[in-house]
C-alpha cells in the first residue's frame, strides 16, 4: 500500500517536471523504483532544460561544498602543523636568539666589507630579527643608516612610510634602480622594495666574522 501511495506521489512530480533523483529524495525511495513507476511519461522540452539547468547547479553547488570542506581541512592542518612547529621551538633564550640570528646573517648579511656590518632583505621580519639580534651582540645600533633600494615606477614615499612604521626607524636613502634579477618581484601588490640596514662599525664586522668562524668550524673567516 505504502509503495502504491509513493509511486502515485512519484508520477504526480514526474509530471509537473522534477528530475527523477530529486523526487526519489523527496520520497525516501531509490532512483531506480522512480524511474520504472514514471518510464511512460513525457516530459516537455521545457521541463527538460529545467532539469538539466537544476542539475548543473546542484553539480556546482557540491562542487563548491567540496571545495570548501578541502580549504576547511586544509586550514586546520596548517594551523595545526604551526602549532606543531611553535611548540618545536618553544621560548628562545638570548643564546637561542645570538645563534638564530648568526644564521640569518650567514645567509643574507654583508661578509666583504671589512668596516661594515649589514643586511639586505624583502622581509621585515629579518630585519626585525637583524637589529634584534646586533643589540644581543652588544653592538650599538643607533649610528644605523637605512637604505631603500626600489624599482622605478613604484610610490616612494609610500614605500618608505611602509618600512617606517614595520621597523620604527626612519629610512636615510632610496635608490630607484631596476633589478637584473628582479622579475616578477617588483610586480607584486606586496612589493615594497628592498631594504638595506647597515652599521659601518669595523669593530662590530670583527666580532661578526669571530662568531661566524667559531660556529663554522672556520680557523678564520675569510
Amino acid at each position: 500500500m505504502a509503495k502504491n501511495t509513493e509511486r502515485k506521489a512519484a508520477r504526480k512530480l514526474r509530471q509537473k517536471g522534477m528530475a527523477i533523483k530529486k523526487i526519489a529524495g523527496a520520497l525516501s525511495v531509490s532512483p531506480g523504483s522512480v524511474h520504472r513507476w514514471c518510464r511512460d511519461i513525457e516530459i516537455t522540452d521545457e521541463q527538460a532544460r529545467e532539469i538539466s539547468a537544476g542539475v548543473r547547479t546542484a553539480q556546482q553547488e557540491g562542487l563548491r561544498k567540496a571545495n570548501q570542506r578541502h580549504r576547511e581541512k586544509a586550514a586546520k592542518r596548517a594551523s595545526e602543523k604551526r602549532q606543531e612547529g611553535r611548540a618545536l621551538v618553544g621560548a628562545l633564550t638570548e643564546r637561542d636568539l645570538l645563534m638564530l640570528g648568526l644564521g640569518l646573517y650567514f645567509g643574507d648579511g654583508s661578509k666583504r666589507q671589512p668596516c661594515s656590518v649589514g643586511l639586505s632583505n624583502m622581509e621585515p621580519v629579518a630585519h626585525r630579527l637583524f637589529i634584534k639580534w646586533l643589540g644581543c651582540c652588544g653592538v650599538d645600533t643607533a649610528p644605523l643608516r637605512i637604505t631603500l633600494h626600489i624599482a622605478p615606477g613604484h610610490n616612494i614615499e609610500r614605500a618608505k612610510k611602509w618600512w617606517e612604521d614595520q621597523l620604527g626607524l626612519p629610512v636615510h636613502h632610496t635608490v630607484v634602480k631596476q633589478s637584473p634579477t628582479g622579475g616578477k618581484r617588483t610586480q607584486r601588490t606586496e612589493y615594497h622594495g628592498v631594504l638595506s640596514v647597515m652599521l659601518h662599525q669595523t669593530a662590530s664586522h670583527h666580532l661578526i666574522m669571530g662568531m661566524l668562524s667559531q660556529a663554522l668550524t672556520e680557523k678564520e673567516w675569510p
